[in-house]
């Protein structure tokens, strides 16, 4: 007959337990980061530019990366995590992708100094932001670009598919920073566009 501990005994096996189910792996933490060439410092002639919005399907738009698993699956993953609100990481990358894409343009997301008068506002609704690991990064979004000084403004559409280099949620978030530096490249085109 097996014994159960007691007192001091108990008290072990209950910390034990505890420490056991505490230790599971640490969560990982990704970034969509800008994969332009550095832009070149902002001249007075450049353009100015401010992301004044970017709108993420509200499933994705959640600390915890969301995959697809096939068919009409999405599953969180629970240990891989964004660093912190995506619809902000994706905005602040866009605007250093557009930067870039300008040729050294003022470009700003959401900018907190009221001093800076834009040339131009960008809005952006991503109406998909699917990753599939191993597989593909889809960015597909609806965008518009309004000249300030006349109110002239152009619609576009941008589908981004970036095949992630491997298996890895990194290799996924980077497909996804690619993805992002197809949108900048897109818009920029419209801005060069209305310059003329």
């Amino acid at each position: 007959m097996t014994r159960m501990p007691s007192g001091g005994g108990a008290l072990l096996v209950a910390c034990l337990l505890v420490a056991g189910c505490a230790s599971s792996p640490p969560p990982h933490y990704y970034a969509l980061t800008s994969t332009a060439a550095p832009a070149a410092a902002p001249s007075d002639a450049a353009p100015a530019v401010v992301i004044g919005s970017v709108t993420l399907p509200a499933e994705v738009d959640s600390p915890l990366i969301l995959v697809e698993v096939g068919g009409n699956e999405r599953r969180p993953l629970n240990q891989h995590r964004w660093s912190g609100p995506l619809e902000r990481n994706l905005g602040e990358v866009l605007a250093a992708d557009l930067a870039s894409a300008l040729g050294g343009a003022h470009a700003s997301y959401r900018p907190g100094n009221a001093a800076l008068v834009p040339d131009y506002r960008v809005a952006v609704d991503v109406g998909r932001f699917e990753s599939r690991p191993g597989s593909s990064a889809t960015l597909d979004a609806e965008w518009t670009v309004r000249r300030v000084s006349d109110g002239v403004l152009k619609r576009g559409h941008t589908l981004a598919n970036e095949a992630p280099a491997g298996e890895s949620v990194a290799a996924l978030v980077a497909a996804h920073s690619r993805a992002v530096g197809t949108l900048a490249r897109d818009i920029a085109a419209t801005i060069e566009g209305l310059s003329h």
